[in-house]
């Protein structure tokens, strides 16, 4: 077991150099030796869980937003209370327009910061929205988060909650893998769905991870993620729902004063 840690902390190390020196494929692979490493010992799986965290990160870096999904997903299976895999995967739901999900996951790491309790405070009622978030902000300086960190969380969360409000489709683009607009071309539709519906097929789901993980929540966000890939391909690959969907698009962009 101590062979096997020192090996992922070293392969680790690497990934995190080539991660700040923007060479995010290298960071990918030795995040991966790392995880591979730790395969054989349960008791790493919380490390194995910083590791795809860390991957994820490479994975947003280069747009590939449902590699990021997937990986934050691989890690909460091994640590369902990774505060990291949830903000990372919170911010990418909202990304690709997912913003119920974005809502999930951020109540959730509030929770994970609260230790999953109500909290009270000095003055402040028990069972408030004061008293909780006085009981966020106290966990979360147990686990090195500051004040304004917790309060960011709490702005997403009730930016997310605006933007369910709204119903706004998925985006298909940033799903895809593709630039944004109607510049893609049948081509890269067919190309960015074939690569991502093999990718993250639900018979994939477990793939170069332990034996011993949570395969039943895998197979389920595996098959969540394959369902937004069909549906992004079914709506950009067909004519006349392409043109629908651009049209709403540039109805949205000018209601929020931007363009597509």
């Amino acid at each position: 077991l101590l062979a096997a840690a020192a090996v992922q902390d070293a392969r680790r190390a690497e990934g995190n150099a080539s991660f700040r020196a923007g060479k995010y494929a290298d960071a990918a692979s030795s995040y991966t030796a790392a995880v591979v490493a730790g395969s054989s010992h349960p008791l790493s799986a919380a490390f194995s869980a910083v590791c795809l965290c860390n991957r994820a990160a490479a994975a947003h870096a280069e747009g590939r937003l449902m590699d990021a999904l997937a990986d934050c997903g691989r890690a909460l299976a091994l640590n369902p209370a990774h505060a990291k895999s949830l903000s990372r995967r919170a911010q990418v739901h909202v990304e690709v327009r997912l913003p119920a999900a974005a809502v999930s996951d951020l109540e959730r790491l509030l929770a994970v910061l609260n230790g999953g309790r109500k909290g009270t405070a000095a003055g402040l009622a028990p069972g408030s929205e004061a008293a909780a978030a006085a009981a966020a902000v106290a966990a979360a300086a147990a686990v090195g988060m500051d004040c304004d960190q917790v309060q960011s969380i709490q702005d997403r969360l009730r930016y997310a909650r605006s933007a369910a409000v709204e119903g706004a489709p998925p985006d298909h683009y940033r799903i895809l893998g593709l630039a944004v607009g109607s510049g893609a071309s049948a081509a890269d539709v067919k190309k960015g769905y074939r690569q991502l519906a093999l990718k993250h097929h639900p018979d994939k789901s477990c793939n170069g991870l332990p034996g011993w993980v949570d395969s039943e929540s895998l197979r389920s966000d595996a098959d969540r993620l394959f369902k937004l890939v069909g549906e992004a391909n079914a709506t950009l690959s067909d004519g006349v729902k392409r043109i629908d969907y651009d049209t709403d698009e540039r109805v949205r962009a000018a209601r929020r004063g931007g363009g597509r």
